[in-house]
């Protein structure tokens, strides 16, 4: 009976001092700040990434990924087309592009190769600003080269990563003799694994909204619809296969169908330097 009195008088001295030291600490009095209780920069002493006394003379301040520039090389399309009636030809689309993630240069071209010339191209100088997460606004220059006279434009445009992860590109052109261009496309990817990847492309090209004299040809507004399959060998370098069909929305209703679309084979690779 004693070992047992000694035992329950040591167990509540044990469980009084747990009960001390666990007792809820009041909460520490917050200064009253514009930014609230909860400023993260309160108590920082004035320091910035720039000025503070853990900086060594001569070596470059701490930066975030955001701040620092980078130069890169996106060759989307690099192509051979091929069609039951017609000679193979080369298509192109890439875009080189220097700035940060916030703000850049773009200098994007895209055209057609025939008979080892470029017989087309559509080419860009554009500056890009980030306006949302997501989302740059662009402005610049265009220029169409190639066989037939250049034409030069005024480019306006949004281009971006919309719900449901599709790659979106938009843009108005404005030229003279009030010409005015519209250029819409949109691709989704979808993994079969981390290497092999199907991609659906669709693109809107409105040579001239306003071309009631058909001046420009038969192909001037068309609609474009791909199916690319791609094996990423690694993640600069992937080969594909893939079909493409075109649709000309000015083609004069003569009976001829094929005239008015346009069924092609394609092959070639994408490429990221």
């Amino acid at each position: 009976m004693k070992k047992l009195l000694c035992f329950l008088f040591y167990t509540n001295i044990a469980m009084a001092q747990h009960e001390h030291h666990h007792q809820e600490a009041a909460p520490p009095a917050h200064e009253d700040t514009d930014e609230g209780p909860r400023d993260p920069h309160a108590h920082s002493g004035g320091y910035t990434q720039h000025s503070n006394p853990y900086l060594v003379e001569g070596m470059p301040a701490h930066s975030h990924g955001g701040d620092d520039s980078y130069l890169a090389l996106l060759m989307e399309r690099f192509e051979i087309v091929g069609t039951r009636d017609e000679k193979p030809a080369g298509q192109f689309e890439g875009e080189l592009w220097y700035g940060t993630s916030f703000e850049k240069w773009l200098l994007r071209s895209e055209g057609e190769i025939f008979d080892h010339k470029i017989s087309e191209s559509e080419n860009e100088l554009l500056w890009a600003h980030a306006i949302a997460p997501y989302w740059d606004a662009v402005a610049g220059l265009r220029y169409d080269a190639g066989e037939s006279t250049g034409q030069g434009f005024l480019a306006l445009g949004l281009r971006g990563l919309a719900p449901y992860w599709f790659e979106t590109n938009a843009n108005l052109y404005l030229g003279d003799k009030g010409r005015v261009a519209l250029n819409a496309e949109a691709e989704y990817e979808l993994l079969f694994t981390q290497r092999l990847i199907l991609s659906p492309r669709l693109e809107v090209d409105m040579a001239d909204l306003f071309d009631r004299d058909d001046t420009l040809g038969r192909s001037s507004n068309n609609l474009t619809f791909g199916l690319r399959l791609r094996y990423e060998i690694y993640r600069r370098f992937a080969p594909y296969i893939g079909l493409e069909s075109s649709q000309y929305l000015d083609a004069k209703d003569d009976g001829d169908a094929e005239a008015a679309a346009r069924n092609s084979a394609v092959a070639g690779v994408k490429i990221w330097l």
